[in-house]
């Protein structure tokens, strides 16, 4: 149907008999065994069907109804949908749709493809929705893409993203695009005006997974290949968590926590870091950088794609709230120049490139790296960069567990921090210590090592006894391995501590096993138990790997000296705590003192980490 002959009938309202295409078929929610096909009617809505090619199964779509009271337009919409079921991951599909028996689409394939353990490549469009000159270059460029599908990073339909504009700037610009390859969007600001992103959630079908009612359709998560995309609603859902009203963010948690995907990709509309003088003081941009940066960092999220800013922008890696110059890190990337009026950005510090004109972005990934092609109108490319999944440690490693000192013991527990140091996280069990624990292994000298913890940022490992002379440790994942230099000392001694206001406290235990602390203190010549690791020999020896016993007890060769408040204290025992591995246990008589008082222990000549105990 012409474009002039729809919008004539949009404006007049003028009737039809029959229904009518007014938005072309475009693929939604796909994942491995499953996709649904949409699209949109006018007048009648009609018995729509969807039928694999050459001789696959049929699904028929059911219809949701909008009336103009609703839309806004002049006569009803038909929005069909059609889900495909009992596909094959990894295969690539043609359809056809069919209406009241007659085919809706002729001239050109329909395709998609479903996600499958090889690689994912995928393109990448923000910002781009006002119809102009710049967008349908793009949109000429992109045609002659070849992808998995195709994702936007938010205000697909300039001004008011009503339905009228998302017919417009979106799926008249784009119908050929649609037809090839599935198609998953990302809320912009633009999109939710009108009326709290009906049009969007009303025309995009979105994977519901784990998503409460209320934020169902605004934010999502989905695998395809080695990557997990988390797509972020940086409008009412995130004001909504803000004001203890949505569950978004805490959703954001689990989501990350659960995936065991190598990449970790989230996508949101308003960019944390902008530049540009357009953007610099958003206030959303700000409330993206506070409250959803350390989210995405804390659990290992490799990259962010963001738009709202219409630039380009790739920033230096990010790691706990820190840009550095190395490659740990998240890496944001603002890609707003999808054909609407762009902004000149602006200069800072952590921005690693910056570029203003129209693109696209064109990325990769296998489960070792990820490439981001940034491409213009013309084909040119505005830049690129590989990112690695393999794991890259901290310079400071490896750290003592306890104090996160540099000095280490054997026999004693250390910490290995970094990134992608494994594939999710888990925590070692007893009998004996694993030697592979989220996917990451660690050897030294070739020796398996025993892991108690494994997170993406954070390996907890135990050396053994015997390892005394300078060697190399390796730690290995499906992504990499990487090595660095181990020097254990004979002893280390280090305590183990916890947060308290502003101050570190022990880990301590009163003789009925609570902990001290601030509201439970301990008492002048109470008989309490310190907790540490790397205090030195124990005799007898345990076996490497197994947790220590409780009898015969491993005591220390050489008992530690115990300062309390500048006294020495009484020892009952100093050896390795039964059942646990590495950790070294001290039981001994608090001193006649009151108040906050210091507390350390020496062995070998070295002094452990100084901290508060409570005694009152």
């Amino acid at each position: 149907m012409p474009l002039r002959f729809i919008l004539t009938l949009l404006c007049s309202g003028l009737p039809a008999s029959a229904a009518q295409l007014w938005l072309p078929p475009y693929v939604q929610d796909v994942s491995r065994t499953r996709a649904v096909v949409q699209w949109v009617t006018l007048a009648g809505g009609g018995l729509g069907e969807v039928r694999l090619l050459p001789d696959g199964p049929t699904a028929l779509s059911t219809v949701e109804t909008v009336l103009p009271a609703v839309s806004h337009l002049s006569v009803p919409i038909y929005v069909h949908r059609a889900e495909l079921r009992n596909l094959t991951p990894g295969r690539s599909y043609r359809y056809e749709v069919r209406l009241d028996g007659a085919p809706l689409v002729s001239g050109r394939d329909l395709t998609f493809q479903t996600p499958g353990d090889g690689p994912v490549r995928f393109l990448v469009l923000g910002d781009s929705g006002d119809g102009g000159l710049p967008q349908r270059d793009l949109a000429a460029r992109l045609l002659g893409e070849s992808a998995h599908f195709l994702l936007h990073v938010g205000d697909i339909a300039y001004w008011q993203g009503n339905f009228r504009q998302f017919a417009e700037v979106f799926f008249f610009i784009y119908p050929e695009l649609l037809g090839k390859m599935a198609f998953f969007p990302v809320p912009g600001n633009h999109d939710y005006e009108f009326q709290d992103a009906l049009a969007y959630r009303t025309l995009f079908t979105v994977p519901a997974g784990s998503v409460d009612s209320e934020g169902r359709g605004r934010y999502y998560s989905f695998d395809w290949g080695p990557v997990h995309f988390t797509v972020i609603d940086s409008n009412h859902s995130l004001t909504a968590a803000l004001d203890g009203s949505g569950a978004m963010l805490r959703w954001l948690e689990q989501d990350l926590a659960a995936t065991r995907q190598p990449w970790r990709v989230a996508a949101i509309h308003h960019a944390p870091f902008p530049t540009s003088n357009a953007k610099l003081h958003d206030p959303i941009c700000a409330l993206v950088a506070q409250h959803i940066t350390p989210i995405l960092e804390r659990h290992g999220v490799q990259l962010l794609l963001a738009g709202h800013e219409h630039i380009y922008q790739r920033t230096k890696a990010r790691l706990a709230g820190q840009f550095r110059s190395g490659s740990a890190g998240t890496v944001y990337i603002t890609t707003g120049g999808g054909g609407s009026q762009l902004y000149p950005p602006g200069p800072a510090p952590f921005v690693a490139l910056n570029a203003e004109g129209s693109h696209y972005l064109r990325i990769e990934a296998d489960p070792r790296q990820l490439t981001v092609e940034a491409v213009d109108a013309n084909g040119n490319l505005k830049d690129s960069t590989i990112l690695s999944s393999a794991p890259i440690l901290l310079e400071s490693n490896p750290l003592h567990a306890a104090s996160f000192s540099r000095d280490v013991a054997a026999g004693g527990l250390i910490s290995l921090l970094g990134w992608n140091l494994s594939t999710w996280e888990a925590t070692g069990s007893s009998p004996t210590l694993p030697t592979q624990l989220g996917g990451a292994s660690v050897t030294l000298a070739g020796r398996p090592l025993g892991l108690l913890y494994a997170s993406r940022n954070q390996l907890n490992l135990l050396l053994p006894q015997d390892a005394l002379s300078p060697s190399s440790l390796t730690l290995k994942t499906g992504s990499g391995d990487v090595s660095l230099p181990l020097s254990p000392k004979p002893a280390a001694p280090g305590l183990f501590a916890f947060p308290s206001g502003s101050r570190l406290l022990p880990a301590a235990l009163h003789a009925d096993g609570t902990l001290v602390n601030e509201a439970h203190p301990a008492s002048p010549g109470e008989w309490i138990s310190l907790f540490g690791t790397g205090m030195g020999r124990v005799n007898p020896t345990t076996a490497y790997g197994l947790p220590a016993p409780a009898n015969p007890l491993a005591l220390l060769e050489s008992p530690p000296l115990v300062q309390v408040g500048g006294l020495t204290a009484s020892l009952q025992f100093a050896g390795l705590a039964p059942g646990l591995w590495g950790v070294n246990q001290i039981n001994f008589q608090v001193p006649p003192l009151q108040g906050w008082v210091k507390l350390s222990i020496t062995t070998s000549g070295l002094t452990s980490n100084i901290l508060d105990l409570p005694v009152r």
